[in-house]
């Protein structure tokens, strides 16, 4: 897979992550479960639909019915670099980025994005091919948007994580 086929197939996500944007904050008129005012409560379908989906994201994730694994675990540490061409400057994306948004335009104006010595940004490593269940450490991806950007351009999930923006 080449890198501009990475960055293209990464867009759908950026989408799906600004179209996903909901408000925390209950609706005006203060009736946060509904008109009765029964706090946020959920009708006896929406638990239902979440159990379903609770179970079908563990049974995707963990088909086996594995115990979560408790040993010892590691890391892995390093640097990835690129050789080659540099990378190009996308002067479609960038012209559509405003002069008031400079750090979306540091970001987002190349196709990859370079550090020191030839280092990437935005590279994801994982380890696949092992035996046994490992739970995500959180239920929730957190991605932070400011001065017209977003934190990260990788963002590592498994199936049936939120992604909260």
């Amino acid at each position: 897979m080449t890198r501009r086929t990475v960055f293209q197939a990464c867009l759908p996500l950026l989408a799906w992550a600004l179209v996903g944007c909901r408000e925390t904050s209950p609706p005006p008129g203060g009736a946060a479960g509904g008109a009765a005012g029964h706090g946020s409560r959920l009708s006896a379908a929406s638990e239902e639909a979440a159990q379903q989906r609770d179970e079908a994201v563990a049974k995707s994730l963990n088909p086996q019915g594995l115990p979560a694994y408790s040993g010892p675990v590691g890391g892995v540490r390093g640097m990835v670099t690129v050789s080659g061409d540099a990378p190009p400057t996308l002067q479609e994306v960038a012209a559509k980025i405003p002069d008031t948004c400079p750090r979306a335009l540091e970001m987002q104006r190349k196709l990859f994005r370079e550090g020191l010595e030839r280092s990437l940004a935005d590279v994801l490593i994982t380890v696949t091919e092992y035996q046994g269940f490992i739970k995500p450490r959180s239920e929730t991806v957190r991605v932070e948007a400011k001065g017209c950007a977003f934190d990260a351009n990788v963002i590592g999930m498994v199936y049936g994580q939120r992604l909260d923006v």
